[in-house]
């Protein structure tokens, strides 16, 4: 399994999943921390650890956790306990700032996405959280508390609006990852590298020659594609060293500033990549429409505005009292009541398990999009 493909799936669950399940605990009564001189329970970090544990567990196994986490010392189970504390944590700080901003949640809101989510169980997590008393009180209140952090999400923004100008300077800084504009270009490449190293300084040299040579045999009228045919050292020699259409950022900047900077129908002097030796022809090129920029730029601002309220929030944390009873959640997993959706029968072939998988990873992939898409509104 790709650790980052992990760390990605694991944001979206933490930041989709807004019902918890009550569970037992040895340990009730202690708290895995204060923030600002408030507890937070072990029992209310258990249930939160429960469930996205328990998504995880669906997807990917319980192997997954014996894993490395990347970058660090610690096993991923480890990595994702201390995870969910930090977020326990920062929920409590946005309560408070909350509380103390008098915002309040919409309640139709609250009734809404209750709604909502009633509709999204099925008649098998029906009967896990009514196994595990979960009730219609508790996911109110769960879904509460996540209307009340977009309300202040709002107030935030209206006070600390992102300025066009930040806009459009972001844009012009990032243009290649969002400008929809597209050259249509062919190559002839000479390579100068081997097995991903880079070739001798004679071999190199030799390169050097060869591109001149046909550059020379360009100038001098032969055509473009047949020597591309017949000299190119990639897969495009096959179509005259056609490489269709592509947008700025999926070339290497070398490439990317040739192309684009070149009219249709001009042919390029050679010029070195970390690939080799270039010579390029553009034959077409499709501008990036007002409509298509308008919406990149309604993107960034979204994007912008999203990180200042990070921002926002970690300078709460900055400024708050936190201290952490990481004791308190060393054994933590022995607590979860092992969840009924990952008891499956020993007869069950791979196949199923993929299956039950891959829509794992589809459900978080759409609780991902959801979750951004109600950002940016």
């Amino acid at each position: 399994m790709k650790m980052k493909k992990y760390f990605k799936l694991l944001s979206a669950v933490i930041a989709s999943v807004m019902l918890f399940t009550a569970c037992k605990s040895a340990n009730v009564g202690k708290s895995v921390a204060i923030v600002n001189g408030e507890d937070i329970p072990y029992e209310e970090y258990l249930k939160k650890l429960e469930v996205f544990k328990f998504r995880l567990d669906n997807m990917y196994g319980e192997n997954i956790w014996k894993e490395k986490a990347p970058n660090t010392d610690q096993t991923i189970l480890q990595h994702f306990k201390g995870e969910i504390l930090n977020k326990v944590i920062e929920d409590k700080i946005i309560s408070q700032e909350a509380k103390k901003q008098g915002i309040t949640a919409d309640e139709s809101k609250v009734k809404e996405y209750f709604e909502q989510s009633k509709k999204s169980i099925d008649e098998t997590l029906k009967k896990y959280y009514e196994d595990n008393k979960i009730d219609d009180n508790f996911i109110n209140s769960m879904i509460r508390e996540d209307v009340i952090k977009m309300a202040l999400q709002d107030k935030y923004a209206k006070e600390n609006g992102v300025t066009q100008e930040e806009v459009d300077k972001y844009y012009e800084e990032h243009k290649s990852e969002y400008s929809s504009e597209k050259v249509k270009a062919s190559h002839i490449i000479i390579l100068t590298t081997e097995n991903g190293k880079d070739m001798s300084a004679e071999k190199q040299e030799e390169a050097k020659k060869k591109i001149d040579e046909i550059y020379e045999k360009i100038q001098a009228g032969e055509s473009f594609e047949e020597l591309a045919k017949q000299y190119s050292q990639d897969g495009s020699k096959n179509s005259g060293g056609d490489l269709g259409y592509f947008s700025k950022g999926k070339m290497v900047k070398e490439f990317s500033d040739v192309a684009f900077n070149m009219n249709i129908g001009e042919i390029s002097k050679p010029f070195k990549t970390q690939f080799g030796y270039h010579i390029v022809k553009v034959t077409d090129k499709k501008s990036e429409t007002e409509e298509e920029k308008a919406k990149a730029k309604e993107y960034i601002k979204s994007m912008l505005q999203e990180q200042k309220f990070s921002k926002y929030i970690e300078n709460l944390k900055k400024d708050s009292k936190i201290e952490k009873h990481e004791d308190a959640i060393a054994n933590a997993e022995k607590d979860i009541k092992p969840a009924e959706l990952n008891k499956k029968e020993e007869t069950t072939e791979q196949t199923g398990e993929d299956n039950n998988a891959n829509k794992g990873e589809q459900q978080a992939k759409t609780e991902e999009n959801k979750t951004q898409d109600t950002q940016k509104k």
